[in-house]
């Protein structure tokens, strides 16, 4: 019986072993690099959910090569229209200012990602404030991970975001991710 307890006990902590490693992967943006395309901040967050800087019109004919379809843009004063022309690209828009991001319009991006026909890639200007708010959102809400990891991975993971926006950080921690969750499928 203590064998069988011992080997219980250690399949147990193997098994959680195993698990604590696939998230580590299963969490962790990959960067992307583009034939013909300028991009340097663009990542796989998962499959079919990509993050970048502004893409520029060859970027936008690149995105489209590699199997991109769709395009969520978290600028407040600039469209994708002229450059994603001559692109089959679907084209989104939240706006949104980096300094005031809100639950709502938070809301309204994670439904554009959560209603897609195929891979997205969400971006901003910068591809670190705006985009890493909605990406860590995704994250929470989608794939699980903790307030914490997700917003550890927002302002450590490389992408550039500026500490001056504390309010992002705040925002994600006060999240309701029920609620949010609840009104992303509402639509």
């Amino acid at each position: 019986m203590q064998v069988t307890s011992k080997r219980f006990f250690s399949g147990i902590v193997l098994l959680f072993g195993c698990l604590i490693s696939l998230c580590g992967q299963e969490f962790q943006a990959k960067k992307i690099e583009l034939p013909s395309s300028k991009l340097v901040n663009l990542y796989r967050i998962d499959d079919g959910v990509y993050r970048s800087e502004q893409p520029e019109k060859n970027d936008f004919k690149a995105l489209e090569a590699y199997g991109i379809t769709e395009v969520l843009n978290l600028r407040n004063r600039h469209n994708d229209t002229d450059e994603a022309l001559g692109t089959s690209l679907v084209l989104h828009r939240q706006k949104m200012k980096a300094h005031r991001v809100n639950e709502d319009q938070l809301i309204k991006a994670l439904r554009v990602i959560h209603q897609r026909r195929g891979p997205i890639v969400i971006h901003c200007h910068h591809g670190s404030d705006r985009t890493g708010a909605v990406c860590a959102m995704y994250r929470i809400v989608f794939q699980g991970v903790s307030k914490e990891e997700a917003i550890r991975e927002m302002k450590d993971g490389g992408f550039g975001f500026h500490r001056i926006y504390k309010n992002i950080v705040r925002t994600i921690r006060n999240a309701d991710v029920e609620r949010i969750h609840r009104k992303v499928l509402q639509e």
